[in-house]
């Protein structure tokens, strides 16, 4: 909450506000990266499970179908993606403080109607340290320990999981990709002449797609 007023109310300068240094530098780099190592920290630092435990084991729950898997966050991450890379200012403080209390919204409403189901299936956050974290060599919860991979070989996650990886490859590798100058010559546009994100929304979804698409 302290995050999203700052957002708001805070200074506009990306560099100089905390909402976007949190969110894209400790959440989308540091917390997905020390999950590889030490397994999946969001389950213990989500703004949701807190509140849950105190309202939610109350209410009337409609769980996701266990049969969709990570299908749903698989397409959440997709939109995810496409903010990332095509929306026209993802760092600007306001937007981003919008976007994330939206997200806390949808997310906390989903948690209170479906139950714990919604995080494991759903939720973005999780399924993404989640998928990180199976990496780790480390299982905190059972304590076993092995080489890098080894929780994924021992027990194999699925095929909605599998294709949740796919995505999450897709997406980095096109990440990587976006701003070159041969995909920017591909779709048109003079790098040393460049018309701003607002010219290139469609075709960096398309684009996005397209390598989701290929991977698979």
């Amino acid at each position: 909450a302290a995050l999203v007023a700052l957002g708001l109310a805070g200074p506009r300068d990306p560099l100089g506000n905390l909402m976007p240094l949190v969110f894209w530098t400790l959440g989308w780099m540091a917390l997905v990266s020390l999950c590889g190592v030490f397994g999946n920290l969001w389950r213990w630092l989500n703004p949701w499970a807190g509140l849950y435990r105190l309202i939610g084991p109350d209410w009337r729950q409609y769980p996701v179908p266990a049969s969709l898997g990570v299908w749903p966050a698989t397409g959440l991450l997709i939109l995810f993606t496409a903010f990332l890379l095509a929306d026209i200012a993802p760092d600007d403080p306001a937007r981003l403080a919008v976007f994330a209390a939206i997200y806390w919204c949808v997310m906390m409403a989903g948690y209170l109607i479906c139950g714990p189901s919604w995080m494991h299936q759903v939720e973005l956050g999780h399924a993404i340290c989640g998928a990180y974290g199976r990496l780790a060599m480390i299982n905190r919860q059972t304590g076993g320990i092995g080489g890098p991979g080894w929780q994924l070989v021992a027990a194999p996650a699925g095929v909605a999981a599998g294709a949740f990886a796919l995505t999450l490859l897709a997406a980095g590798s096109f990440d990587g990709i976006n701003e070159t100058f041969w995909w920017l010559g591909l779709i048109g546009v003079n790098p040393l002449e460049f018309p701003g994100r607002s010219a290139v929304i469609w075709p960096t979804v398309l684009g996005l797609f397209g390598a989701v698409t290929a991977l698979f």
